[in-house]
Parts: structure tokens; sequence; C-alpha cells
């Protein structure tokens, strides 16, 4: 509808003054402390990341989140994965494609199930 049209044009218009107002700086990375939350659904700190990047080698966001189980949380990389990246571009001057942050933000949010559940389920709805 036109009102919801409306709406919606009203609301990214202030959230593209928002970014631009409290825009992130990219080398926001490097001063952040080891205790930075920066995924808050398995609470893993910037320190966490750094560990798994200097001490185990990783140097991309995958292998960044095998280690420390960045981005593995309910919101499955949504709001870390990109700063994720910033991380590892500080720590290694490597520039990693956020292809893995852009693809976590395109995935669906999975629900839990019990096993009772999947067991009483009728396969009549296939």
């Amino acid at each position: 509808t036109a009102e919801f049209r409306k709406q919606r044009a009203r609301g990214r218009r202030f959230a593209d003054y928002l970014n631009a107002t409290y825009r992130i700086p990219r080398d926001w990375a490097g001063s952040a402390t080891p205790t930075t939350m920066l995924c808050r659904c398995e609470e893993v700190t910037v320190g966490d990341v750094r560990e798994a990047i200097e001490e185990l080698g990783a140097e991309d966001v995958r292998a960044v989140k095998l280690f420390s189980r960045v981005g593995m949380g309910w919101c499955q990389g949504r709001m870390c994965a990109a700063n994720c990246a910033d991380v590892i571009r500080n720590a290694t001057g490597i520039d990693p494609t956020l292809g893995s942050a852009i693809a976590a933000n395109k995935r669906t949010i999975a629900q839990p199930i019990t096993l009772g559940l999947l067991a009483d389920w009728e396969h009549e709805a296939l």
C-alpha cells in the first residue's frame, strides 16, 4: 500500500541518517580491547577472535567461527560477521571477503525442535 511505502521510506531515511551520524570508523578493531564483546549470542570477545587468529592461524571468517564460535548463536552471524571480518583485517592485514558475512545475513533463523516432536510427526504432509 502507499501508506506502507511512505512509512518504509521514512524509516530508511532515518536509518541512513543514523548510519551517517554514528558511522563506525574503519579502524575500530585496532582500538578495541580484548574484552570488547563481538558476538553477544555466544559471548565471544575481540580477544577470543584475536586468539583464534594469532594462536590457531585462522585467516577468514569461517575459520575464526570454527575456532571461537563467533556467529554460531541465534543470529547466525547477522550481527557480528562483518565485525569479525574487521578484526581479521586488522589483525592479519588480509582483507577477507565479506561473502561469508553477506551469506550469513541471508540465512533463515533455525528453530530447535525436540526429538519427541519429530517422532510424532505425521508423514502425510509430504
